[in-house]
């Protein structure tokens, strides 16, 4: 099967949904299958061969007419069974505005099957989030839900529950398809000699709680500092918080974090931006791990998809919205409104999963899907 997978950026490590896109590309390669990557709001204008088939990147407006011919010539040269849209609002426009993205896919398509992937949907109309960006969440979802009305896709995917259910409730029926980490599993490391190479004073009796990547601007670390706090006395447990990975919020968050730290007694590291074999090696040694965003969702991350592949439990530390948490099913990923008890029996008294990737077998499952569109026209 042939597939033309098309995003908004494919810049290596600063992309979520690129890097995503690239590595389902290498995985459908792997089980014989030929993948052109397009992205179609690029900062550069390139193309290159790999493995698993093209890569081409456009930058620019890709409504006019000259680039979308372009576009539209590399698909049709390629002739693939199927495309794929890899979709998060924001990538498309800075205020996540799809009105000319709509004719376009139309434009692309042809008559070939149409499978889109809702990394993200709109912004969502709850009461913590300013009035300004509510508005802008209704107009997203009403051009959204006209984009799939429009497309009439073969197959919508989705990451999660939540974005299913927001999905049914306007009126489109989607598949789960679970995500995968970004960080490839590396060795299991000697956690002493890691510490060491990493310049790290831990304890062997320290609990080390990963901050991987970066937080949300709006995200305010008191209130998860405080539960960590009290979960900590009851285990009776030092904490070593460490930040890995590149954080455009850095500066932003952890001074904070590291003032709250040190006032408790706790370590507090920023290792910045490493290797993935040393964030994945860090991750297997780690007891715990943060997310900023909401448990609902977490599975939308790959940061949060990373670490319970490396078999981290991981603690989100947003509201769950209007949702009690006891509506909230996640062995390994909890929910900051859950009691301490909760959270303790699941945060540190559970056994640590080995780290397993996912990857192979949700590519499997996607292609399975597409190849389903395909064998019912």
């Amino acid at each position: 099967m042939k597939v033309t997978i098309i995003c908004s950026s494919l810049e290596p490590a600063q992309d979520g949904v690129g890097d995503y896109s690239r590595l389902l590309a290498e995985s459908a390669q792997h089980l014989g299958h030929s993948i052109q990557l397009i992205s179609i709001n690029d900062h550069v204008n390139s193309s290159e061969s790999q493995p698993y088939g093209s890569l081409h990147r456009f930058s620019g407006d890709y409504s006019d007419a000259q680039i979308a011919a372009k576009i539209t010539n590399e698909i049709d040269q390629w002739t693939p069974d199927c495309v794929s849209l890899q979709f998060v609002p924001f990538g498309f426009h800075p205020k996540g505005i799809i009105s000319k993205l709509i004719p376009f896919i139309s434009t692309i398509r042809k008559n070939r099957t149409l499978n889109i992937m809702m990394h993200e949907l709109w912004i969502r109309n709850e009461e913590a989030t300013p009035l300004k960006h509510r508005l802008l969440g209704l107009l997203q979802k009403r051009q959204i839900t006209r984009a799939l009305r429009t497309w009439s896709p073969d197959t919508i995917h989705t990451s999660n529950h939540h974005y299913q259910n927001l999905l049914k409730a306007s009126g489109h029926t989607s598949q789960l398809l679970p995500l995968y980490g970004n960080i490839p599993i590396a060795p299991a490391p000697d956690k002493a000699a890691l510490l060491e190479a990493l310049n790290l004073q831990i304890a062997p009796t320290d609990k080390i709680v990963l901050f991987p990547f970066s937080q949300h601007e709006r995200w305010e670390p008191i209130t998860l500092l405080d539960r960590l706090q009290e979960i900590a006395k009851k285990e009776q447990a030092n904490l070593a918080l460490i930040q890995i990975g590149r954080s455009p919020t850095l500066k932003l968050h952890w001074p904070q974090i590291a003032e709250y730290a040190n006032s408790v007694g706790w370590k507090c590291a920023i290792l910045g931006e490493q290797s993935d074999t040393r964030i994945s090696e860090l991750m297997q040694i780690s007891d715990g791990g943060i997310s900023a965003g909401s448990a609902l969702i977490a599975r939308k991350s790959g940061a949060v998809l990373s670490m319970l592949e490396h078999g981290l439990p991981v603690l989100c530390s947003s509201a769950v919205y209007k949702y009690d948490w006891h509506d909230f099913s996640e062995p390994s990923i909890l929910a900051a409104e859950e009691p301490n008890s909760q959270i303790h029996a699941r945060l540190w008294s559970k056994p640590r999963a080995a780290p397993e990737s996912k990857r192979q077998q949700i590519a499997e499952q996607w292609l399975s899907d597409l190849q389903l569109n395909l064998n019912g026209r």
